[in-house]
């Protein structure tokens, strides 16, 4: 699946690298701890759609992990789709307030940028991303966009 030409390759070190050198320095930026730029990025490698995601985690365990980065590649043409925000939601049984944090997340915002949006505190909406998370059968913002990306195919 990693061979050329797709966009991603594993180096000689086990790593993920991207074969466009923009894609790579901003996968690399992702990463570091103390990153502040756009919380997802998109990049066009021929037929394949790649989606940089930023996942943040509480302040303890990011200072001694550093940042960690969901991929999401969507191949043009072979049947791939934007999942249905809504009809998930319905099939989960999500609330009003579990289905805006879903759709934060899948817009790559952070618990804040939701919460600014909504009007309301962040535990409000870290309450509801973890109500999201158990009725999902998920742990996390990586878990919950792999399990739309499933959903979508």
């Amino acid at each position: 699946m990693l061979a050329a030409p797709f966009p991603i390759h594993v180096s000689i070190d086990g790593r993920l690298r991207f074969r466009k050198e923009k894609a790579e320095a901003a996968y690399e930026q992702m990463l570091k701890r103390h990153y502040n730029g756009p919380r997802s990025l998109d990049f066009f490698f021929q037929k394949t759609k790649v989606t940089l995601v930023r996942v943040d985690k509480e302040s303890e365990p990011l200072y001694f992990e550093g940042g960690n980065v969901v991929i999401i590649l969507e191949r043009f043409g072979a049947g791939s789709a934007s999942p249905d925000l809504r009809m998930f939601s319905h099939v989960y049984r999500l609330s009003k307030g579990e289905t805006r944090a879903l759709s934060g997340i899948f817009s790559g915002k952070s618990l804040d940028q939701i919460a600014l949006e909504a009007a309301l505190s962040k535990e409000t909406i870290r309450s509801q991303s973890k109500s999201l998370y158990a009725k999902t059968g998920t742990t996390g913002a990586a878990d919950i966009l792999r399990l739309l990306h499933r959903y979508s195919s």
